[in-house]
């Protein structure tokens, strides 16, 4: 079953798209930029293979990036401090200090 998208909002105005799975140690994985889609990748039975099992272990955020994939579509800036802006929202809206990051592509 997908996770449950919601939504937060980052400090420059950016709405942010994001889903949660597992429980356990914190796990943000940080989207490929641009090319991001929660629901699609889901889709994808060796990419939601993977995350299913890093949610046995963890408790994993997923996001869309801004401009990309369920988040907001008019702020498609993608300079560092702007996908700061997104992963500190993502973190925020969990309440989490203290986490670990994943990324695949450029997101690493």
């Amino acid at each position: 079953m997908a996770p449950s998208i919601r939504h937060t909002t980052t400090g420059d105005g950016a709405r942010i798209a994001f889903a949660t799975l597992g429980e356990g140690v914190p796990v943000i994985c940080m989207p490929p930029v641009p090319f991001s889609h929660i629901e699609a990748g889901w889709d994808l039975a060796g990419q939601r293979r993977w995350y299913e099992r890093l949610a046995r272990h963890a408790q994993v955020a997923l996001y869309d990036g801004r401009g990309t994939g369920l988040s907001d579509r008019e702020r498609a800036e993608f300079d560092i401090a702007a996908l700061t802006h997104d992963l500190e929202a993502v973190a925020g809206r969990l309440g989490w200090e203290r986490f670990a990051l994943c990324g695949f592509f450029n997101a690493a």
